[in-house]
């Protein structure tokens, strides 16, 4: 093996062309690095005594150097484009946009944040891109717990699998029975008619004009009513099985709201 001279392996001041002598040749065709990675290697080799101390390392090792601090420097700055960008970027067209290497992104976030809006819309029930659908059951009496999966999902959904959004079970409103005499704390026409002092009249020709506040007040008194002398109507679901409270004492058919768990996952990707 034939051994170098000393001076073979001295740095001599100056370096010799950049390109073909870096160790991958990324920037080797960009006149801005080759012009810097010439200048930094006699800066490096200034900064480590050159010309008052022999600097054992030729212009390869320093552009090698260079080349390397360039690739990082690209690597920091890519990742915080990336962080900074991703909303203007995504659901770009590929197609009109083949290549955004090092191009400056002009534009708006609104378009991903607006996806993302509609999300959350489909959850909180108020829009969206998830269809919701509406489906019923046949309540039986003394029968409260039910499978909406199975009574609903599988026959009418191919047996996909459904999440109930909303559960139609409640007594009729409270200013639905302001009249009603049997509510007991509604009124009959003919005791609103005697309250005011029209008893002899007629009702079906004589009109009253009454405060709101009394209609209001009658509608709360019905309301706690309801709340404190009755069983609530509730319920409790888990697993699309529901329990129903009162037990049913009569039958009837009981609607709910729902959505396919599969349109959610379609609903979050966008074209």
């Amino acid at each position: 093996m034939e051994l170098q001279s000393q001076d073979s392996i001295r740095w001599p001041g100056s370096g010799s062309a950049v390109p073909g002598n870096t160790p991958f040749g990324f920037f080797d065709n960009d006149p801005i690095f080759v012009k810097d990675c010439m200048s930094s290697a006699k800066w490096a080799a200034e900064r480590l005594g050159y010309p008052v101390v022999d600097v054992e390392l030729l212009d390869v090792n320093f552009y090698g150097i260079f080349e390397e601090s360039v690739g990082e420097f690209s690597n920091q700055l890519n990742q915080w484009n990336i962080v900074n960008n991703i909303s203007n970027l995504q659901g770009m067209s590929i197609t009109d946009n083949p290549n955004v290497s090092g191009m400056n992104i002009q534009g708006s976030s609104l378009p991903y944040v607006t996806a993302l809006a509609e999300n959350y819309g489909s959850e909180a029930g108020v829009g969206g891109n998830v269809p919701l659908k509406k489906g019923f059951i046949d309540v039986i009496t003394n029968q409260a717990v039910y499978d909406l999966q199975a009574l609903w999902g599988n026959v009418s959904e191919s047996f996909n699998r459904i999440e109930i959004r909303k559960i139609f079970h409640d007594r009729a409103p409270a200013f639905a029975r302001i009249y009603d005499p049997f509510s007991m704390t509604g009124m009959s026409y003919s005791n609103v008619l005697n309250e005011l002092g029209f008893g002899s009249y007629s009702p079906a020709t004589q009109f009253l004009s009454c405060p709101l506040f009394e209609d209001l007040l009658r509608g709360q008194a019905i309301q706690f009513n309801d709340l404190m002398r009755k069983s609530a109507y509730s319920f409790q679901i888990m697993d699309n099985k529901i329990r129903l409270f009162p037990i049913p004492t009569n039958n009837f058919r009981m609607y709910f709201d729902y959505v396919l768990t599969k349109d959610k996952s379609i609903g979050m990707i966008q074209p």
